[in-house]
């Protein structure tokens, strides 16, 4: 059976809409003809073509976008390290087109059709249609940036001026829709939507995102909107059991850290031990602990930022039960 083809973006969301209904034959792909083409235009001071060093990490994402999408279709994960013949089909090029601004270009269309036919192997075809096509609307699509910018714009509660475009926004609520119960889709859209802060990051306060023919954003509205805000610590405490993986001394004054593994969770922390925290006693048992690769009751004091324990210190420890 010949494979559906995708010329553009008309052909995409009819695609889309077949899948949609249930109506898609199971044992048919998709390959794309000429299409995506990720485009962009980043204006700026001096550009005239060229492309600055602080603007390449940002289309390197775009890479990792593509790279875990054929890893996960060929190898059933997205952090498999791809192969030499891998990247080779994977890899995208990207040519700069000169004037007083920078024009990105890079057609992504056998890349998409290589990880369609991988997908194939594992999939559904309607499983195979969502996975893909998200890839293609959310690069290529201007209402990708659009939406992105805007929800980005609504959750910080910024007063920064956007255009809106309902036609745009529709579409990109299909995907959106179609994300919520599907987790190859919601795992690209996470991913592109990475790329997309990476990039906006890279912009210059004079500089300007240009997609489509006209301006989303200038880069010093670009840096507010991926600006995170900042969070409170909060300090708490943690009971749990531990292994000691290392200890390393005089990286406290008078003391030294620890560093432990939470039997509990997996969850790996760097733990301070100020002189004079812990009895003899309670050393004998950490030293009991590390020679003899047994775990350890402990009761720690510690600052989270968000999920993240920013730091932690040990106030006491015991033996665990059984020891």
């Amino acid at each position: 059976m010949a494979d559906v083809e995708i010329r553009n973006e008309e052909d995409l969301f009819r695609v889309f809409e077949i899948a949609q209904m249930g109506q898609w034959d199971e044992g048919q792909g998709i390959a794309f003809v000429g299409w995506p083409n990720f485009e962009f235009i980043i204006r700026g001071e001096h550009f005239d073509g060229g492309v600055p060093t602080r603007i390449m990490p940002g289309l390197l994402e775009l890479q990792k976008v593509v790279n875990r999408a054929y890893a996960e279709a060929k190898y059933g994960s997205a952090t498999r390290r791809l192969s030499t013949e891998d990247r080779a089909v994977t890899e995208l090029v990207v040519q700069f087109e000169a004037g007083h601004s920078t024009q990105f270009l890079s057609d992504l269309g056998p890349q998409l059709t290589e990880i369609a036919k991988q997908m194939m192997m594992k999939m559904t075809g309607r499983q195979v249609v969502f996975s893909v096509t998200a890839i293609a609307a959310l690069v290529a699509g201007t209402y990708a940036w659009d939406s992105y910018l805007q929800t980005q714009v609504a959750e910080k509660k910024l007063d920064i001026e956007l255009r809106k475009t309902e036609e745009e926004i529709r579409r990109y609520d299909i995907i959106r829709e179609i994300a919520e119960d599907n987790k190859n889709v919601r795992a690209q859209v996470e991913r592109v939507e990475a790329f997309q802060g990476a990039l906006l990051k890279r912009l210059s306060p004079e500089d300007a995102l240009v997609v489509d023919g006209q301006i989303l954003i200038d880069g010093q509205d670009a840096k507010t909107v991926v600006r995170n805000p900042r969070q409170t610590a909060i300090e708490t405490r943690l009971d749990a059991n531990f292994k000691i993986l290392s200890v390393d001394s005089g990286l406290v004054a008078g003391g030294f850290r620890l560093r432990l593994l939470n039997i509990g969770t997996g969850e790996e922390l760097k733990v301070s031990v100020p002189e004079g925290t812990l009895s003899p006693e309670q050393i004998q048992i950490l030293q009991n602990g590390e020679w003899g690769k047994r775990s350890v009751s402990m009761r720690l004091n510690i600052k989270k930022i968000g999920d993240r324990v920013a730091s932690a210190t040990l106030i006491m420890a015991g033996l665990t039960d059984g020891d």
